[in-house]
């Protein structure tokens, strides 16, 4: 295999005489995607992102109507959720915990609730669910596509779905 005392990381791969550098994560459209998968650099940067909404909206809370507030959410926030959780979507529940917790507390300002009202009932007035559950339905989306409406999708995917038939 390896040999003793050799690790993966000591593996080199050269591309048509290129070395490729090692990285512990990269940067693909958007989404950063690290060498262990786990999400939590992609999980971080969309909190980094969203949490600045928090002053904003609270601050707004009682100068716009909820309609207004519900628009500029799904507009800003519920956009950067959405990105890529195909993807992140599968990280560890204790990662992604941090990013629904601020899901939650931006619902709650929006919603001018106080902490003792239910989670589905912040998802269920601005019609969204969970970034849980939203992850759950993208992939449901995925599936359908692929077995219904594979014309819909990406190249790749009709390329992918030849070859392991």
């Amino acid at each position: 295999m390896f040999g003793i005392g050799r690790t993966d990381k000591d593996i080199k791969i050269n591309l048509a005489g290129t070395e490729i550098k090692r990285v512990t994560s990269c940067n693909y459209i958007g989404v950063l995607i690290d060498e262990e998968l786990k999400w939590v650099e992609n999980i971080d940067y969309i909190y980094d992102k969203v949490v600045k909404y928090i002053g904003i909206f609270y601050k707004l809370q009682n100068i716009l109507p909820a309609t207004v507030l519900q628009t500029i959410y799904f507009a800003f926030v519920h956009l950067h959720i959405m990105y890529g959780i195909e993807m992140y979507g599968s990280a560890s529940i204790s990662h992604l915990d941090k990013l629904s917790e601020l899901n939650n507390k931006l619902l709650r300002i929006l919603q001018r609730r106080d902490l003792c009202t239910r989670t589905e009932e912040l998802y269920k007035t601005h019609n969204t669910l969970s970034v849980t559950k939203l992850y759950v339905m993208q992939i449901l989306v995925l599936v359908h596509k692929l077995y219904y409406h594979e014309e819909t999708l990406p190249e790749i995917f009709a390329i992918i779905l030849h070859l392991t038939t």
